[in-house]
């Protein structure tokens, strides 16, 4: 996500938040990334519970922030649609 502008902060101010949320999971993945950094890509490197939760909470921070990018382009396009207006 850019920077919001004021104007598309007022057609649609969930940006705002899912703006937050978005940073907020960054800083949470780099956390784990950085508390374990040998839990990589692929699942069977985990040799602990807490690895595994790791790598499973870091897979669902990946989802849903393709979903969170998938929501505003979604508004991208409906404002395209309705002339500048989502």
């Amino acid at each position: 996500m850019s920077c919001l502008t004021p104007s598309e902060l007022m057609e649609n101010p969930e940006l705002a938040v899912l703006e937050i949320l978005k940073t907020s999971l960054g800083v949470a993945e780099l956390a784990l990334q950085a508390a374990y950094p040998e839990v990589g890509e692929c699942s069977e490197r985990c040799r602990s519970e807490q690895e595994a939760y790791v790598f499973a909470i870091r897979h669902e921070i990946n989802t849903l922030e393709a979903l969170l990018d998938e929501y505003v382009e979604s508004l991208g396009r409906l404002r395209k649609r309705n002339g500048g207006f989502a």
